[in-house]
């Protein structure tokens, strides 16, 4: 039999062998085009660019290009496996709302803010929108003493007055919630390049590769991942386009441990299938060892997804799904 480490280095080496086939060894990225549609300054874009920018540059995987233009040629002159992803946003509302109140005695400002904006993925190759969402962030209450005698609630959005007349409070909300605002937007491209994958089993561990250490932060004890069987694919009768694979959920896995190129989960509902699991794997190890050429042909048999709520685990069993 062989050892854990023989068992994760092949997993390892196999799925990132996948990735640089699917997503290409270099990824180039920059912002293509950001709108305001909300009753914020303009200067947000400004921001919210060279925040998104420095996320990206900060990743070894990404080639930045600031300059749209450039972006746009090179997609065009890009290696036939080169990934170049442009992103697309619009913010579509920012509210900043402050509180006073009296406790003790004393009174106090609670000052929080929300954006709202639609972000986009799109493969700047083929025009195509690869991933969407609605992107909302708000940050946390921010409380402080104030020396304000007024009592009474306000409430306004950030275009009534310029961000260079914030106050601290309103500050510190109003670039917390872009700052979160811009983590969904880098976790949406992360999860979109870089699907996790079951990568090896071993003494009811469950080790699964992270092909960027960002995709799991040292706070996520409470993850739990749901292991999907990837199945036949999904092709849209329509163009004849390979959408997705089926999905049959398998197991329940907790995370226990990251490491640098890896996490360890271990099951919590779903035990019978481990022995599925570590036979499906062997088949696949031996597959791409075997395999050069057409080896794109060869994917991994399981899907690593950490659940938004685990409660909605019941609710994604034997879901087909476009990725």
């Amino acid at each position: 039999m062989r050892s854990l480490y023989t068992l994760l280095l092949s997993g390892l080496l196999s799925i990132t062998a996948w990735h640089n086939i699917c997503a290409g060894e270099k990824i180039l990225i920059g912002v293509d085009t950001l709108t305001n549609s909300s009753a914020a300054g303009d200067d947000i874009l400004t921001t919210l660019k060279s925040r998104l920018e420095n996320s990206f540059a900060r990743n070894e995987q990404f080639a930045v290009i600031a300059d749209r233009a450039k972006l746009v040629e090179q997609s065009k002159d890009a290696a036939p496996d080169a990934t170049v992803i442009g992103i697309r946003g619009n913010v579509l509302s920012v509210n900043l709302t402050s509180s006073y109140f009296t406790r003790n005695k004393r009174r106090y400002i609670r000052t929080f803010c929300t954006i709202e904006m639609s972000v986009q993925l799109c493969d700047m190759k083929s025009s195509l929108i690869r991933e969407s969402k609605q992107v909302k962030a708000t940050s946390t209450p921010i409380i402080e003493a104030s020396t304000r005698s007024s009592t009474t609630v306000s409430s306004r959005r950030a275009s009534e007055i310029n961000v260079r007349d914030f106050s601290s409070t309103e500050a510190a909300a109003y670039y917390d919630a872009l700052q979160k605002a811009v983590d969904e937007t880098f976790e949406l491209l992360i999860n979109k390049l870089y699907p996790l994958y079951v990568a090896a089993v071993s003494n009811n561990q469950i080790y699964i590769n992270l092909p960027v250490p960002e995709l799991l932060k040292t706070d996520s004890a409470d993850t739990v991942f749901e292991i999907l069987q990837l199945g036949e694919e999904i092709i849209d009768p329509d163009t004849g386009r390979v959408i997705g694979r089926t999905e049959n959920r398998v197991m329940l896995a907790k995370l226990h441990h990251i490491d640098k190129n890896f996490a360890i989960a271990v099951p919590i509902d779903g035990h019978d299938n481990l022995p599925l699991l570590r036979k499906e794997l062997d088949i696949y190890h031996e597959k791409a060892a075997q395999s050069t050429s057409d080896s794109a042909e060869i994917h991994p048999p399981f899907l690593a997804r950490p659940l938004p709520d685990q409660n909605t685990a019941e609710a994604m069993k034997n879901r087909f799904r476009r990725h």
